[in-house]
């Protein structure tokens, strides 16, 4: 069974489908769509606003990215695990993934990933113009 939520916030938009393993969670920015999936669990408003949050501030800096995926998985004995895939405007796409013991430093490890390969990404494009 299906439901699907929409609930506008200021200029963000705001979409659930609960699914038997999976919710996911779409928010809309200038540039890029954030989608959030927890898998095997429903992640709390808490989780997805910290996502929301901390990977909404790549919108800002990185335009160039136009999709991001965020899949938030609780893991037997390893922790929590969170993967996250970013499309390019450039036709690319980087990706990282980090487990710890909870959601927060797996998010903040995964982050500092992911903005490495981007200042990387942006350099390359600065220097070739």
């Amino acid at each position: 069974m299906t439901f699907v939520i929409f609930s506008a916030i200021s200029t963000v938009y705001f979409k659930s489908v609960l699914t038997d393993v999976r919710v996911q969670h779409l928010i809309k920015f200038t540039h890029m769509n954030l989608h959030i999936q927890s898998i095997h669990f429903n992640a709390s408003d808490d989780l997805t606003n910290r996502v929301e949050e901390k990977l909404g501030k790549l919108n800002t800096h990185y335009p160039f990215i136009t999709n991001t995926y965020v899949y938030l998985r609780k893991d037997t004995g390893d922790g929590e695990t969170v993967e996250v895939e970013s499309r390019l405007k450039s036709a690319g796409e980087i990706f990282a993934k980090a487990t710890d013991a909870t959601f927060e430093t797996a998010l903040d490890q995964v982050l500092d990933k992911i903005e490495r390969q981007l200042r990387k990404h942006k350099d390359k494009i600065q220097n070739h113009h």
